[in-house]
């Protein structure tokens, strides 16, 4: 049983794939029942990947995981169950872009499992994402890029991790020429049972034209162009099979030859040939405006580099006299602060002084009032000693004046 399970970022066109590889000889994904203690029903490989999200509080389209999810039992064993309803099956897959977030759990499930990861440049997502959502926002749009950096990251680290059990293919390309993409994920991946040739005037989907990332405003754009040119140099090519001399490898000499595919192969080379002729002088022309754009674009960006190293520079310079001038401000006010510091001691040694006079001083009354409360009290006991004194003399002379009254009368 061979798996195939393609995936993407969002807006990137996944949704032609699975179809053109279907119309190949890939089979679609059976639903498997649901446990008998859950409600009765099925579930196929995209609601699972749907529900799993769910429960990680991730519904939105362009909502993005931090990391790789870690599948828990409960979703391991719902897992199983689709393959072992789809074990018949000799090669099946699934499209959905967020198997993206789960791809090791599914390589590790089944060895059998690979995996096709397609791409497209940002400009070529924003303008499905436009077509999708007419009345999209720039805030819209740098959410889509964050998403686009984020998805794709996880997919050429993976591609890079798994070697021959993956291909990384652009999928603009891939849709346009589906041949190649049926061709190249029967010998690439093995999946011999996907048949090319059933794709044999198998009209390409319109894509509308890609926008310019130049003219988005993107505050990540850097990191942006830095992955542009990792997933190009990553991406496998296309095998064109009218292209191809496919020998028999279980033939000997006396039996070798050519064989109906191949004959059916060349007599269309021709044809091809033509085309991709008339498709490679398009894109020449294409690539040569994209260098004219590209050469302005740079001349534009150096303009705008001088200007900003020139504005740095007087940027620096003014930075520069501005921190003098702080440096001699406080100088200044140092040198005013050392003098008010050493006033404030003078005048601080000055006080000293005085509350040391004040309390000699205190001291000094401190005695005397003792002194005089000792004379006070002494004049006190001489105030009461005289009073009895005098009262004394007065009686005498009351007595006296008493006597000599007597004496007159006799």
């Amino acid at each position: 049983m061979n798996i195939l399970i393609a995936s993407a970022a969002p807006y990137s066109g996944l949704e032609h794939c699975l179809p053109l590889l279907q119309q190949a000889g890939l089979a679609g994904a059976l639903p498997a029942s649901l446990p008998a203690a859950s409600s009765a029903g099925t579930i196929g490989p995209n609601e699972w990947h749907t529900r799993l999200l769910a429960a990680q509080g991730l519904t939105g389209q362009l909502q993005t995981p931090t990391a790789t999810l870690t599948v828990g039992k409960m979703w391991e064993e719902l897992a199983v169950n689709l393959l072992l309803a789809n074990m018949n099956q000799p090669a099946w897959g699934l499209a959905d872009e967020r198997a993206t977030w789960v791809l090791p759990f599914w390589a590790g499930v089944d060895p059998q499992t690979r995996f096709a990861l397609g791409h497209v440049s940002l400009g070529q997502a924003v303008a499905l994402y436009r077509q999708a959502q007419p009345e999209a926002t720039d805030e819209g749009i740098h959410t889509l890029a964050q998403a686009w950096l984020a998805w794709n990251t996880e997919l050429l680290a993976f591609a890079q991790k798994m070697g021959n059990r993956a291909v990384l293919f652009n999928l603009h390309e891939a849709t346009q020429h589906p041949l190649r993409l049926a061709h190249t994920c029967a010998k690439k991946l093995g999946l011999q049972q996907l048949d090319w040739q059933k794709l044999e005037g198998q009209s390409a989907p319109a894509w509308p034209e890609a926008a310019d990332i130049n003219s988005l405003s993107l505050p990540n754009l850097g990191a942006v162009r830095a992955l542009h040119k990792k997933l190009d140099a990553a991406t496998s090519a296309l095998f064109n099979p009218n292209t191809q001399v496919m020998a028999n490898p279980g033939a000997d000499k006396a039996n070798s030859g050519w064989s109906l595919s191949n004959l059916f192969g060349l007599s269309g080379k021709s044809k091809q040939l033509n085309q991709e002729l008339q498709q490679t002088r398009f894109e020449l022309q294409t690539a040569l405006a994209d260098l004219a754009h590209a050469q302005t674009q740079h001349s534009d960006l150096q303009t705008q580099l001088d200007q900003t190293q020139a504005e740095h520079k007087r940027r620096t310079l003014q930075a520069a006299e501005d921190l003098q001038t702080e440096k001699t401000k406080a100088k200044t006010a140092l040198k005013d602060q050392q003098r008010e510091g050493d006033l404030l001691i003078k005048q601080l040694h000055k006080v000293q002084e005085e509350l040391e006079l004040i309390v000699l001083n205190r001291e000094e009354l401190k005695k005397l009032l003792q002194t005089t409360e000792k004379v006070k009290a002494d004049a006190q006991i001489k105030v009461v000693e005289l009073n009895t004194k005098l009262k004394d003399l007065e009686k005498k002379f009351k007595d006296s004046d008493i006597a000599k009254a007597k004496t007159d009368t006799a």
